[in-house]
Formats: C-alpha cells, structure tokens, sequence
C-alpha cells in the first residue's frame, strides 16, 4: 500500500505500535458501534478502508487481539460445506446438512412458545484461552425451486450440549446479495455462497454449496456488516465503496462467461479485496485519544463519539 499505491497506512504488518493494533481490532473490526470506527478513522485522518479476503481466517487473532480482559470480542468465522451425498429430497425441494464444530462464542438464550434454551458461551483461563461446552455443529438448509428460481428457507442451526442435539431457527440468511430476514430465531446469520469443485466431468458448481455461520456476536461487527454483508442494514451511510477487486480465481471464472457474485468457496474462502471511501460526517467526534501510543484495554469504551 505505500510503495506501489503511495499510501500511508495507520497500521501494517511492519509497525510496532501494538496498541493501535488494539484499537484496530475493537473499534474498528469487531466494533458493534459504526461511531466507533468513524470516530477512529476520523481521528487518525482515514481517507480509505481496505478489507481482503485473509481478513476472514484471522477474524480469531484480532477479535482476540480487540477483546478487553474478558475477551468479549473472540470469535471466528468458520467457512462449512454441504456433503451432496447427504442431500435429503422433500417434496418441496432438498435439505442440505452443512457440517461444522466450533464452540459458542457467548451465552445465547432461546425463548419460543413452549420452552427456553439456554447454551453457554466459553470460559477463558488465565491467559485467555477458552474452555467451550457447547458447540455448533452445523446448519440444516432447505432450499426450494419456483420457476428455476431458488427460494431459501429458514436455517436451522445445530448445537450440541451435553451430549444432545438443540436445533435453533437463525433469523437472517444472505443469499445472492439480499439479507432474509424470517423475524425470529436467534440473532445469527447464514452466509450461502456458491462451491466450486474438480471433478472428472470437470469443474462443478454448486451454487448453495458452502456457507458462513455469522453468530450474533459476529453479526454485529464491521467486518461482517461491510466485507461480507455490503451493509446490508444500513449500518455505515457515510462509508462508500469506492473499488472492488475480485478475487483471481473468480475473475477467471467471469472472464468465461460464470457469474457467481464476489464470494464463493473454491479450495477455502476466496473473496474479492474491498475499498471504501471514508466521507466525512459531522455528527462523529473525532477523538484524540486514538492517537495515543499506548493505553489499556477497551480503555475508550464509555467515551462519547456521537455529537
């Protein structure tokens, strides 16, 4: 970014300002709060936001990184695909089985109209690394054709605890670029991208063949609202997207006439690199203690960011 594009950069894999990588990963990244972010960014004089797709693997190194002593911010984003040899047809479409095994990164409590679920989140020891007893294993899909259009169904997270097996309704899937929203379940979100795969015939595409498990910890986060979701819930107006490279492997692909959007899974996660113009915005505070070398955990948490 410096030498070739003549950019300055707040934080680089040569600096040695730990403490910004701090900031970074709390008020910027994993932030919940977009005045956050734009407080920061206003701070520091931002002029762009560059995210790629690697930003997606290290999401556990910097939301750890971002986490105050109770580690509030550490999750991941694990990448899960759908076993076509355990497909289940219905008479309305097909269900896939999108297998996964990762803890529950925070407490989640489920209330419907007969019970309430309750799953615990990890415990962390002393220096930071969780104890998990309850996991995610997976998310149930069904998928149904109108008139060779796919429509989505509600997905159905699978946890486990205790040795049983809860299955949970998640509110939102993303789907060719449009949040669903099915206005109840948990607070989590089901990323559907297409897989691509070699096979004898040659390469295959299933279109709903991979996913990303978004828990509502996750969900809220700039990462996830901005790389992932294209701000989708308005979350970030004043922060424009001003380029799009995609990714090599999915520019070939458009380059042979195979449109399948930004995202897809081809051997891993493969995404496009996103910048964003940062416009200005009065109403946020530009605070100067994010230009402070050094400092404490969320030290800047009950700060004011908003006028």
């Amino acid at each position: 970014m410096q030498y070739l594009g003549q950019r300055p950069t707040v934080t680089d894999g040569g600096h040695f300002n730990g403490f910004w990588d701090h900031l970074i990963g709390r008020y910027v990244l994993t932030t919940p709060y977009p005045e956050t972010a734009l407080s920061f960014m206003k701070a520091q004089n931002v002029s762009y936001l560059l995210i790629d797709q690697t930003d997606l693997g290290k999401y556990g190194a910097y939301s750890k990184i971002g986490g105050d002593n109770n580690n509030d911010r550490f999750s991941s984003l694990p990448l899960i695909t759908s076993d076509p040899s355990k497909i289940q047809e219905t008479s309305k479409g097909i269900i896939r089985l999108y297998e996964g095994g990762w803890g529950v990164d925070q407490d989640i409590l489920y209330k419907n109209n007969k019970s309430e679920i309750f799953l615990p989140g990890p415990i962390y020891d002393k220096i930071g690394n969780p104890k998990y007893s309850s996991y995610i294993g997976g998310v149930l899909l069904e998928t149904t054709k109108d008139k060779n259009i796919t429509k989505i169904e509600q997905p159905t997270g699978i946890f486990i605890y205790q040795g049983k097996q809860i299955k949970i309704p998640m509110r939102y899937a993303y789907y060719k670029g449009k949040v669903l929203d099915f206005k109840s379940g948990i607070n989590a979100l089901f990323f559907i991208m297409p897989r691509v795969y070699q096979s004898k015939q040659g390469i295959k595409i299933d279109e709903t063949g991979s996913g990303i498990y978004l828990s509502p910890k996750v969900l809220k986060s700039l990462f996830a609202q901005l790389y992932l979701l294209n701000d989708s819930f308005n979350e970030y107006p004043s922060v424009k997207i001003a380029h799009i490279e995609p990714n090599p492997f999915v520019y070939s692909l458009n380059k042979q006439g195979i449109s399948l959007g930004n995202f897809l899974d081809y051997h891993g996660f493969r995404g496009p690199i996103k910048i964003w113009k940062i416009e200005e915005n009065n109403s946020i505070i530009a605070r100067p203690e994010f230009l402070r070398p050094k400092g404490t955990y969320a030290e800047f948490d009950n700060l004011t960011f908003i006028r």
